[in-house]
């Protein structure tokens, strides 16, 4: 593995070596939040902050998010600007949405991820109930050089998630193989 977390793998195809990279992160124990957030070189704006279920794996598949999170309020300050130093970080200053995913770990937050984009799934919504603003066209404005809206209060809760299929398979009926 070098520096970058990149590990040089080959793997044997029929007469032929095919060689790949793979990006390896290692597993970090502790409570998971993703952070919303708009970004341009001067402000921000958090749009919300969603503390995970817990995952213990193999599969890390997302079952439900909540917000307002169990999180000191010196923790929000702290994954609130972690969030935007990654987005500044990626986008060169540039102005973008941004989903960021931090786990508190032993050692302090650690970013799991961070795409520049607004969250998926379920999460655009949730943000748009608790803030009433809605991520894409906030995105359209920064993009296009207009101020952002202002998130006035943070004083409604959101839960939310997904279904998670504890086998895999193919449906063919109303019965798993």
């Amino acid at each position: 593995m070098n520096s970058q977390g990149v590990i040089n793998a080959s793997a044997k195809c029929a007469d032929h070596c095919v060689k790949i990279k793979i990006i390896a992160q290692e597993y970090c124990p502790g409570t998971e939040v993703a952070v919303d957030c708009l970004v341009t070189k001067d402000k921000y704006q958090i749009l919300g902050i969603f503390e995970k279920a817990p995952a213990t794996g193999p599969y890390f598949a997302e079952k439900m998010s909540i917000s307002p999170t169990s999180l000191s309020k010196e923790q929000v300050a702290q994954v609130s600007q972690i969030a935007v130093d990654a987005v500044l970080a990626l986008t060169n200053g540039q102005s973008s949405a941004a989903h960021v995913e931090i786990r508190f770990t032993a050692n302090g937050p650690k970013v799991l991820e961070a795409g520049l984009r607004p969250g998926g799934a379920y999460t655009v919504a949730a943000v748009e109930y608790l803030s009433g603003i809605n991520p894409y066209v906030e995105l359209l404005n920064v993009l296009l050089d207009k101020d952002f809206s202002v998130v006035s209060s943070y004083e409604k809760a959101v839960l939310y998630g997904g279904i998670i299929i504890p086998k895999s398979g193919l449906v063919l009926s109303d019965e798993w193989r």
